[in-house]
């Protein structure tokens, strides 16, 4: 109804006012990167695109976001032609605006899909709020500075398509939300067999039926491919883009390790190294680079080294049972919690995952923590690790209150939903953990450089990343067991 819908876009407004707050945020090379981006797209031909190498800030997404950020420039011209000069190496401040202002706007995207999803019911507007207000996303886009808000808006469009049995549709949006973040792509086995399953199938095995709905289907994504990918595929010149988009060579583990299965695998590396050396006198084999901080091919001392193929099977095999029960499953199964699995197991044991992964696993299963009880703590503890596992990107000790408040914020929200719901969670286990993380941050913060001074930096780093990789591994086995046993 309309007073419904004026309700929520109440609360829709509340949250991007609140987001405006952030835009005098601290700076950090994102906005570089992202401004370094906008003059990629303006300034050169596309076939430049992924072999511009003036900059380290690099073009390494899809084409089709490389066509947003051109959009982008046209306007940032405008207001400042010095920011699509491919010359320049500062972020003026009308650029650090119009940029934080751009993620705002897809922050309203986002919102507006999400609030469409419930349906504009005012007694699920809390569920929506919860979503929408995710401490994670919040600190990596309005903060740190991303463009997730955009991706979410065309993954949430899609799930909600879907349920309305609008299945070419939401095949093209989800499609392009894999070409705007390659890494949605993990998603698209389990999209793809959800689909097929409901829209191929909806007349029992009728072949003719099959074959006719699902190249509808194939030929609805392949749209959005070549549209994307067309300059590319008429020059045949690949090898730059795969090059980019999967840049194997930079290592199993990002600078900052993501908190997944392999920060476990380091740290199990470091101490069997330890004790080799201390009682038995057996040397490593390359002194712990895996715990230099440092972009790259690294390899362990003692345990074997992980390579693409081993990271790309274990994945597969977190992957396979998911399909198995998308395939097998009623209509009446929601999609988010089989993306958000998928998610999951990719976060857990990919290949040079980023800590900002987390978000392609919180988003979907929060769409349906209020309806599906017994995703409610799953839910809730991932929400507290990821945000808490985002805080070393707010470097700056100013920022530290804002980031513990918004994860602070999140999870009053949520147990009030919960209780309101009469949803029943292991609230104390959540607390111990989220005040074990907490704290581990304030020894980062403030604690670790007074006591070591400018030794040992990535120790502290490491310590967050470890304890939030152990919270995610313990997750992984809770939400399976729900998703397959409950």
């Amino acid at each position: 109804t309309q007073s419904t819908w004026g309700f929520m876009e109440g609360i829709g407004l509340s949250v991007v006012l609140s987001k405006l707050l952030l835009v005098p945020a601290y700076n950090s090379t994102d906005v570089e990167v992202h401004r370094h981006w906008l003059a990629i797209t303006h300034s050169l031909p596309l076939e430049m695109w992924y072999t511009e190498n003036s900059s380290q800030w690099t073009f390494d997404y899809p084409p089709l976001f490389g066509w947003f950020q051109y959009i982008l420039s046209i306007f940032s011209a405008l207001l400042d032609p010095s920011s699509v000069d491919i010359t320049t190496t500062t972020v003026s401040p009308i650029s650090q605006i119009y940029l934080r202002l751009s993620v705002i706007f897809c922050d309203i995207l986002f919102t507006w899909a999400v609030f469409r999803h419930f349906n504009g019911n005012k007694s699920r507007t809390i569920a929506a709020t919860l979503v929408i207000l995710n401490a994670a996303l919040i600190i990596v886009d309005n903060i740190h500075f991303q463009f997730n808000g955009l991706i979410f808006f065309f993954l949430v469009t899609s799930i909600t398509a879907v349920e309305k049995k609008q299945y070419i549709f939401a095949t093209i949006l989800f499609t392009v939300a894999v070409n705007l973040k390659h890494t949605f792509l993990c998603m698209a086995p389990t999209f793809a067999v959800f689909v097929i399953r409901e829209y191929c199938f909806d007349d029992g095995w009728n072949i003719r039926s099959v074959i006719t709905r699902a190249t509808s289907l194939g030929f609805s994504s392949l749209f959005i491919f070549v549209i994307a990918f067309g300059p590319w595929m008429r020059s045949h010149n690949w090898s730059p883009v795969i090059e980019r988009l999967f840049p194997f060579g930079r290592g199993l583990c990002h600078a900052y390790w993501a908190p997944n299965f392999w920060a476990i695998y380091n740290v199990l590396d470091i101490v069997a190294a330890f004790i080799a050396k201390k009682w038995f006198g057996i040397e490593g084999s390359n002194g712990h680079s895996m715990t230099r901080g440092l972009v790259g091919v690294s390899s362990h001392s003692m345990l074997p080294t992980v390579t693409p193929t081993i990271s790309a099977l274990l994945v597969l095999l977190t992957l396979i049972p998911i399909l198995f029960r998308v395939a097998r499953k009623s209509s009446k199964d929601s999609l988010s919690e089989s993306l958000a699995a998928s998610a999951l197991g990719y976060f857990l044991f990919g290949w040079h995952i980023h800590e900002k992964h987390i978000l392609m696993c919180t988003v979907p299963l929060s769409l349906v923590a209020l309806q599906k009880p017994q995703f409610a703590g799953v839910c809730l503890m991932l929400h507290m690790i990821a945000a808490i596992s985002m805080f070393p990107l707010l470097f700056h000790t100013k920022e530290f209150l804002v980031k513990v408040s918004l994860t602070a914020i999140q999870l009053f929200l949520y147990r009030l939903a919960f209780q309101n719901n009469n949803i029943q969670i292991r609230y104390v286990r959540i607390l111990v953990f989220t005040s074990v993380l907490l704290a581990l941050e304030v020894y980062r913060e403030f604690i670790h450089s007074f006591v070591f001074g400018d030794r040992f930096e990535f120790l502290a780093l490491m310590f967050t990343s470890v304890a939030c990789a152990v919270g995610n591994v313990f997750l992984f086995g809770v939400f399976w067991k729900n998703l397959f046993w409950s």
